[in-house]
């Protein structure tokens, strides 16, 4: 497992930027309904606008578009499925390990 302290991303960047991610989760509200409610963490990441053109014409095959890479620390992902940076959201394509103690997070923006 990787420290936060050692240069371990793929692409050798200081960690500047931040996101948002967000999952939804179904609780019981004492009453035997389920109520959905948002569970949001703000992590450290490297933002890059852009996909690589493989990632890019992957998701154009399932009828989404790739439109942000996001790399962050693998202990801060736990399966979030929305992603929040800049005041735009996206969602969550896809994601996989690196290999460096990372996560990649493949990201759609949605339009509102």
């Amino acid at each position: 497992m990787s420290s936060r302290f050692q240069p371990a991303k793929t692409n050798k960047t200081p960690w500047f930027d931040e996101i948002t991610l967000v999952s939804f989760v179904e609780k019981d509200d004492g009453f035997g309904y389920k109520k959905k409610t948002t569970v949001s963490n703000t992590v450290d990441c490297t933002f890059s606008d852009g996909v690589a053109r493989g990632e890019f014409y992957e998701s154009m095959k399932a009828g989404k578009k790739a439109t942000a890479t996001v790399e962050v620390w693998e202990e801060d992902y736990d399966g979030e499925s929305t992603a929040i940076s800049g005041g735009r959201c996206y969602s969550v394509l896809r994601h996989y390990p690196t290999g460096r103690g990372t996560v990649a997070l493949i990201l759609e923006e949605e339009k509102r």
